[in-house]
């Protein structure tokens, strides 16, 4: 494996290269030994190195220590400095002269090793960031324990956040990973940000390590299986893999899993973790995951006009959260969102009277609204896209014109400009970004719904009219999944439709797929762990908050929990890998759902609550609420 390197370079300001020439010149009279007042020996080796005390006491304190403790250090002008080798001190000198290094896979843990004993912060960090990308499944384990070695916790958080989000990568391509030992795998897989699409994954983590060594690890399987949120493991799973171990029926740990499993059978429809918390001792294990995406739905036009709401969704437990304290600055419905790492971009749309072109930011990590520059058109019923971290829109509706017209945004720059404008004007079209190029379907020209459809490749700003799709199509979605692009719902002039149809580019060729549960138009679709999740829209009669999913693999659309508001005109989008997760999911509304819980055990004293009666009284209408007390008095 070749040999990578690091090195980390000053930024070129006046004041760097005044700092650079500095160092140069202290670096130059070290070497000539101008003013320095002492010499640092290593027993065994020849080489001495003259140094100022006052420059090595300011990078360590280590140093600081030595040259001021008042013993015999302080007065000898040479220092002895044991158990180091000559490579590894010389760079420690080096380092706190110039403040640069160049660090090797191959002498890494030896400058690490020596900045941990002298105290070099600065450079402890910058092999703390060589090691950060040195970081893969294959040696993640073994990253994780150097830094528990030396007690460094940050390396060891930036190990213990790769293996957590990486875990089925580790149990696949780790030779590592079987050789765990059972504290340290109980304490990975019992953690709640341990990334896995569905439990089963943890469990068949968990019987690969025992039958890698049957015989001696078979004891450990209680505590393993403890940490396996079996409630949260599909039924499937249960059926293949779990049900028919005759090891396991003789175990333990059986009556719970018989327990989670015929929890799973009973009420897997109801999608509501506190239905799976009815006994103490499932309690200390029933906790979903955090889950490591979260969609956020954000506005849209529900049954009191256009809203400011927005609600988020934990796909372990299929709830959906209201986040008052992350309401939009303003209603606004028709609008496109998008995500840039932890950002969510909020674009054009309406807010009751005026049509936009403001940009708005989110910043899920520390919940604040920023403004952004905003658009060269006002664009309601906008498509947005993102490439290669730049912002595409294109159409939309200012209130007089349907638009061709397309920009770009510039997240560095904070500038919008022109790019080369559509063939079609085109307002309420769906929009997705398919292997870096912008997918264009569908939407309204100000007379007809349309079915064409054209893709802008932006390397050379360029569009090209693509074949036409089989319906009209307006208000409808585009996704792009399973290396396919997919047409989904949306209005032909005359009804809402169902339908759903795919773009396969090698082809050229648009076909068929299969229709979802509901129709519905100028809804929001999002894509997240290779499935797609529809929600909202107007169905004809109504905003709907009916969700549903759609797993290309099996071809077959699934009925989710409704969210809380029923909402059309609305934009969604999923923010992945925030550390903050946790507040827009299940856990941080914990507290809430424990509560509803221990009341509804309760029902005559919580009609005897007031404050809780009006804290609830939204939940209690919806259609989740009669199941939830049905299922507690069939458990209880």
């Amino acid at each position: 494996m070749a040999t990578k390197t690091f090195q980390r370079k000053m930024e070129a300001s006046p004041f760097a290269k005044d700092e650079l020439e500095f160092r140069r010149n202290l670096a130059s009279m070290r070497e000539t030994g101008t003013f320095c007042d002492a010499t640092i020996c290593i027993p065994g080796e020849k080489k001495k190195f003259p140094v100022h005390r006052a420059v090595m006491s300011s990078c360590s304190e280590f140093f600081r220590s030595l040259f001021t403790n008042g013993l015999q250090e302080t007065l000898q002008h040479e220092v002895k400095i044991h158990d180091v080798t000559m490579k590894a001190m010389e760079v420690i000198i080096d380092y706190a002269y110039t403040k640069e290094v160049i660090i090797t896979s191959d002498n890494a843990e030896e400058i690490f090793a020596a900045a941990d004993r002298f105290n070099v912060l600065g450079l402890l960090q910058e092999c703390i960031d060589f090691f950060s990308t040195e970081i893969s499944p294959e040696n993640c384990i073994g990253f994780l324990r150097f830094a528990r070695y030396y007690n460094n916790i940050d390396l060891k958080g930036i190990c213990w956040a790769y293996i957590t989000q990486h875990f089925n990568d580790i149990v696949e391509k780790s030779q590592e990973y079987v050789h765990l030992d059972t504290d340290e795998l109980g304490e990975i897989i019992a953690d709640d940000r341990l990334n896995v699409k569905v439990e089963d994954e943890v469990y068949d983590a968990v019987m690969k390590w025992v039958e890698f060594s049957f015989r001696e690890r078979k004891e450990h399987f209680k505590t393993l299986l403890d940490r396996v949120r079996f409630p949260y493991v599909t039924e499937e799973c249960f059926k293949d893999k779990i049900v028919n171990r005759r090891d396991l029926k003789r175990g333990p740990c059986w009556d719970r899993i018989s327990l989670s499993y015929n929890l799973v059978k009973k009420f897997r429809s109801s999608k509501d973790p506190t239905l799976k918390s009815r006994t103490k001792d499932l309690a200390r294990w029933i906790k979903p995951r955090i889950p490591s995406s979260i969609i956020f739905v954000l506005g849209g036009w529900a049954k009191d006009g256009v809203t400011d709401s927005v609600e988020t969704y934990d796909r372990n437990t299929d709830q959906w959260f209201e986040t008052h304290e992350c309401e939009l600055p303003q209603p606004r419905a028709y609008h496109g969102t998008i995500t840039l790492r932890d950002n969510v971009y909020v674009v054009g749309g309406f807010n009751g009277s005026q049509y936009l072109n403001s940009v708005i930011c989110f910043n899920a990590s520390n919940k604040r609204w920023e403004e952004r520059a905003p658009m060269y058109q006002s664009r309601c019923y906008v498509s947005v896209v993102e490439i290669d971290g730049v912002i595409y829109v294109c159409g939309g509706y200012d209130g007089r014109h349907r638009h061709s017209s397309a920009e770009k945004y510039n997240k560095e720059t904070n500038q919008w400009s022109m790019i080369t404008p559509m063939y079609y004007q085109r307002s309420d079209a769906g929009a997705t970004n398919h292997k870096g190029k912008m997918y264009v379907a569908g939407g309204f020209d100000g007379q007809t719904c349309l079915f064409s459809a054209e893709v802008y490749d932006p390397r050379v700003d360029q569009w090209s009219v693509l074949e036409r799709m089989s319906t009209r199509r307006s208000g409808v979605s585009l996704v792009s999944c399973d290396d396919k692009v997919y047409a989904i719902g949306g209005y032909d002039g005359s009804r809402r439709l169902e339908t759903v149809e795919y773009y396969e580019p090698p082809q050229r060729h648009w076909y068929s797929s299969k229709s979802m549960i509901l129709g519905r138009s100028n809804f929001s679709s999002v894509v997240m762990d290779g499935l797609v999740y529809v929600m909202g829209g107007y169905d004809g009669e109504k905003t709907s908050p009916e969700v549903e999913c759609f797993n290309p693999d099996k071809k077959t659309w699934y009925a989710m929990s409704d969210m809380n508001i029923g909402r059309s005109a609305v934009s969604a989008c999923a923010v992945r890998d925030i550390y903050n997760a946790r507040d827009f999911s299940f856990h941080g509304n914990a507290n809430m759902c424990s509560t509803l819980e221990t009341k509804l055990k309760t029902p005559t004293k919580a009609a005897e609550n007031v404050e809780f009666a009006s804290r609830f009284s939204k939940w209690r209408k919806s259609p989740h609420c009669n199941k939830l007390r049905d299922s507690f008095e069939t458990m209880i």
